[in-house]
Order: structure tokens, then sequence, then C-alpha cells
């Protein structure tokens, strides 16, 4: 007979990763941004010049996602793409100003997000949390390559 607490654990687990998602994009769209945007502007705010594929790779997402997700940023003059000067065939992608100044809300909202999420917990509760995600998040990444 399965074990319905199992059952019952990942329904939760689902429950609460849809809810974390819905705040953030409700979250995003308050600051006029897409699902994926603000990946995009914190992966380019640590490391500028990267190009498409890296920052599809790093963000988890398809290629073809990505795309789309740059060209609508290209044209809200959030990011700009210049050619890579050894390479032609590969576009590199850089914040503009405006994407600079939508980073700062973007940290701002993630601060609001974790205020959220973490709303009652203690600082201890946080850190475990933090690392209990760690180990899952090998575990999986494991499971996926194997």
């Amino acid at each position: 007979m399965p074990d319905i607490r199992k059952n019952t654990n990942n329904l939760l687990m689902m429950q609460t990763c849809k809810l974390l998602r819905d705040t953030k994009h409700q979250l995003l769209e308050e600051i006029g941004l897409a699902p994926g945007q603000d990946i995009v502007l914190l992966l380019l705010a640590d490391q500028e010049g990267l190009t498409q594929n890296e920052i599809a790779v790093r963000s988890c997402v398809r290629a073809a996602s990505m795309t789309n997700t740059l060209q609508r940023m290209e044209k809200s003059r959030l990011i700009v793409r210049h050619s890579d000067p050894d390479d032609q065939r590969i576009s590199r992608v850089y914040l503009t100003d405006a994407g600079k100044k939508k980073l700062q809300e973007v940290f701002i909202l993630r601060q609001k997000l974790e205020q959220i999420n973490f709303e009652g917990f203690s600082a201890r509760e946080k850190e475990t949390f933090w690392k209990l995600i760690q180990r899952m998040n090998q575990n999986l990444s494991q499971q996926k390559a194997s």
C-alpha cells in the first residue's frame, strides 16, 4: 500500500513551488518585468558580456526561450547585444543604464519576496532551510545527470 504521507508531502512541495512562482510573477509584473527577466538582469550584474547560450544554461531554460526573453528585454532597452570581437557569430549581452536601474528594483523585489517567504522564521530556521534546499538541488542535479 502506498504511503499517503509521501504523496501529501509531494503535493505540498508542488503547491509551495507554484505559490512561490505565482507570488514572484506578481511582484515582477508590478515592476514591469516578465518572468525570467529578473534572472537575466542578476546574471549580467554579476558578469556582463555573457552569451545568450551562457545565460540560458545558467537560468536553466532552453536557448529558444532565452531568445524570446532577450528580444523583449532589448525592445524595452534593458539590455543591448554586441558582436563578439573575436567571433562575429556570437553576440554578447550587456546591461543598459535602464537595465541597471531596473536591477535596483529587482533587488528590492527579492527582499520583499524573502520577507513574505520567511515570515515567522528564525534566522536558524532560514539557515537550515537553505542548507536543505542546497542538498535537494544537488540530489536532483545528480539524478538529472545520470
